[in-house]
């Protein structure tokens, strides 16, 4: 009965995750109607009723509580802005918390592996979308037509490029952790780097200036924590010397000017040339430092939030220039405080911390893999704001809460070694 439950939660994971990845092109590439919108209701409603019918260990609960709550609290908004659109944000966002309890009944036994080959079968997910535009020039997802291939846009299974350097930054950390992070098997490690290596070429293509410092940061933090003392102070030293090289117009021109002629480059590289050397210049900086200043000039108390995409009435003192902001404030933590109220963004803080609690205090985890999570906290917080909106990216949080589950099963098994052996 056991494994049976096991299987059925897998097989939902698998398929609501993948979903959520190739649901819009299935939808406007070939017409079949987005199973992923219609489902997400009902992966929520099964994971929130499979709560009440299993036994869950004490973090667990915890971290499920914090989602609840979150979820309770917002519920006003919804049906003071009741809307299907409105009705469908929440199942999308939320599923988060299926995401997180499927994960945890189904990677309770050989939880190492069973993340692996989820972070191996969503990856090349990804990998695939992106590969089959850039090489054939088949435009996956049909929407913006600033956003398609012709224009040098390759999104793969995405709506957009952020949303896709976004997840792709998520997954090469997931990586780093579970394949590379002390790791001794040669193989293993060999295929974490070679994902990690294809997700960045992604993210470098995606031509989200935030994401591939988020990369970056990555590689560099991967090759320190796995390589001995004196070659951790190599690394460092050659942190130094790349970060004072990194903004030097005559140490970068040149590789710019040449890395142009390359046609799948060219967005990238003028986007790039854009932040680095006339940063004042980009209207993507400043609408979104427009939008967080007039947040805080307009700031008040949300005991309710106005519910998703809907914040004119907050901004209405002080509007915005750019009409797409009241829907898209390109800022998560600024969306869960306007979308679902103040008790809302004071539960996913909550949940946050706790998370890095569990973390923390779990005495079978190496220091290695505690600063990578603390990291892994740190960039999910600066990725959040890449995006327009993260209502319906939940695959985001995969880079939390995987690591929380493979904490709270390594502990749980290591206790269970332990007693056995008394």
């Amino acid at each position: 009965m056991k494994i049976a439950q096991h299987q059925l939660y897998g097989l939902l994971l698998y398929v609501s995750s993948s979903l959520i990845l190739v649901g819009p092109s299935l939808s406007t590439k070939i017409g079949i109607p987005r199973l992923d919108t219609a489902l997400m209701p009902l992966f929520l409603v099964l994971s929130i009723v499979g709560i009440f019918f299993n036994k869950l260990s004490k973090d667990t609960f915890i971290i499920l509580v914090f989602s609840l709550i979150m979820c309770l609290l917002s519920f006003n908004s919804l049906i003071l802005n009741f809307s299907i659109e409105n009705l469908l944000d929440y199942s999308f966002f939320y599923f988060f918390i299926s995401l997180f309890f499927y994960g945890v009944i189904y990677f309770e036994d050989n939880c190492l592996i069973k993340i692996r080959q989820f972070l191996v079968f969503l990856s090349s997910i990804i990998l695939i979308g992106f590969f089959l535009e850039l090489i054939f020039k088949v435009q996956l997802v049909i929407g913006n037509e600033e956003l398609e291939v012709s224009e040098g846009a390759f999104k793969g299974f995405f709506f957009n490029t952020n949303d896709q350097a976004v997840v792709s930054t998520c997954f090469s950390a997931l990586i780093t952790f579970f394949f590379i992070l002390n790791e001794h098997n040669k193989k293993i490690k060999a295929l974490g780097y070679f994902l990690v290596l294809l997700l960045g070429l992604v993210v470098f293509v995606s031509a989200s200036r935030a994401a591939i410092v988020g990369y970056i940061a990555i590689l560099f933090l991967a090759l320190f924590l796995n390589s001995k003392s004196y070659i951790k102070v190599l690394y460092f030293i050659l942190g130094i010397g790349f970060s004072s090289f990194l903004f030097n117009p005559n140490f970068l021109k040149p590789i710019f000017n040449f890395l142009v002629n390359f046609n799948w480059l060219e967005r990238s590289i003028v986007r790039l040339e854009l932040a680095i050397f006339a940063l004042d210049e980009d209207n993507s900086v400043t609408y979104r430092t427009e939008i967080y200043k007039k947040f805080f000039e307009n700031f008040k108390i949300l005991w309710v939030g106005y519910g998703p995409r809907n914040y004119q009435e907050y901004f209405n003192l002080n509007p915005l220039s750019y009409s797409l902001g009241y829907r898209n404030p390109h800022s998560f933590f600024m969306e869960m405080y306007l979308a679902f109220g103040l008790f809302s963004f004071i539960a996913l803080l909550g949940l946050i911390f706790f998370s890095l609690w569990i973390l923390l205090k779990n005495g079978f985890l190496t220091l290695n893999q505690k600063i990578f999570f603390i990291f892994s906290v740190i960039l999910f917080c600066w990725l959040v704001f890449i995006p327009s909106s993260i209502l319906r990216l939940p695959l985001i949080w995969c880079l939390i809460l995987f690591i929380v589950i493979y904490s709270i099963h390594h502990k749980r098994n290591h206790l269970n070694t332990s007693s056995s052996k008394c």
